[in-house]
């Protein structure tokens, strides 16, 4: 069993060998939950970041989208009134 300390901004150093058994990299998500007197940290899955690079994107993406929001911004206003 390994030691660690929480810093002043309630960081935790994982060491490396803890690291490299769980195969964290950086950036790695892990969930994190307090039950019965235990911290428990969990690999949890990035959707954005497992799909990344599947996609094709149009060449103007970011002016459609802008006018989907436009448009549907419009609409749901245009229903309140």
């Amino acid at each position: 069993m390994e030691t660690t300390s929480v810093d002043r901004l309630g960081r935790v150093y994982l060491p490396k060998s803890i690291r490299e058994k769980a195969n964290l990299k950086p950036n790695t998500i892990l969930e994190i939950e307090f039950s019965d007197d235990k911290i428990i940290l969990k690999k949890k899955n990035s959707v954005v970041r497992e799909s990344r690079g599947i996609f094709k994107l149009k060449k103007y993406l970011k002016e459609d989208i802008d006018e989907l929001i436009e448009k549907y911004s419009y609409e749901e206003a245009s229903e309140e009134v």
